[in-house]
């Protein structure tokens, strides 16, 4: 017989009352007294799941195939997933995840990077290739900040659209002589202590930026660079 209860489910996540269960229900459903039964096996037998999936991978797989084929199952799956990793929480865990997987997996992955590389040399180059044409931006911005690197200069993240506002608010004309500026200059060079931000960014324009070359004198001298456009 279903009775009501002011009793809260005995599964420590759930704070639901016990509601339309029989008369010495203590979970508020099947679901709950099943996930807390799967605990305490697990805890008893750590390696069962392991065991149990090698032994049966290729069902496993095939299974999880079958669901997926199912009406509205994939959709379902993703906005699920969609709506767990936007969570804060979830997000930082799954990163903290990858960033141990990577630590322990560096050398291995750099092997399985070098082996396919050298398996399809010529797919990754013209993909490179590609990927240069399409991004000059992109590629701009990414030698730029290997050379800091390089010369160990202290550097800040920062996204191309915010690399592009902060050129427009110049309106791409060079910090030096006021023309039009479309090279981009490190006002204190990288190699003079200069920082890869975008509070050291100006445009410059090709005769400018090539005179500078690496000089610094101090900030002095280069608001004296300044000419009248």
């Amino acid at each position: 017989m279903a009775l009501d209860s002011d009793m809260q489910c005995a599964r420590p996540e759930c704070n639901e009352k016990i509601v339309g269960r029989y008369a010495n229900a203590i979970y508020c459903s099947t679901r709950c007294g099943s996930l807390v039964r799967k605990a305490r096996y697990r805890a008893l037998h750590p390696d069962a799941g392991r065991e149990y999936y090698n032994n049966n991978r290729e069902a496993q797989a095939s299974a999880a195939r079958e669901r997926l084929q199912k009406p509205g199952v994939a959709e379902k799956r993703s906005a699920y997933g969609k709506a767990w990793y936007a969570k804060p929480e979830n997000r930082e865990r799954v990163l903290a995840a990858s960033r141990a997987r990577d630590a322990r997996n560096a050398m291995h992955r750099s092997a399985q990077k070098r082996d396919a590389y050298r398996a399809n040399r010529d797919v990754f180059l013209a993909r490179n290739k590609a990927w240069k044409k399409n991004n000059p931006e992109r590629l701009r911005l990414a030698t730029l900040k290997r050379r800091a690197l390089i010369a160990d200069a202290p550097t800040a993240p920062f996204t191309p659209e915010q690399f592009a506002a902060r050129m427009e608010y110049f309106a791409w004309r060079c910090w030096m002589c006021g023309n039009e500026g479309r090279t981009l200059d490190h006002v204190k060079p990288v190699s003079k202590g200069g920082s890869h931000m975008l509070a050291n960014f100006r445009p410059a324009c090709l005769p400018c930026n090539s005179g500078k070359q690496a000089k610094w004198l101090g900030p002095v001298w280069a608001n004296s660079l300044r000419r009248a456009s």
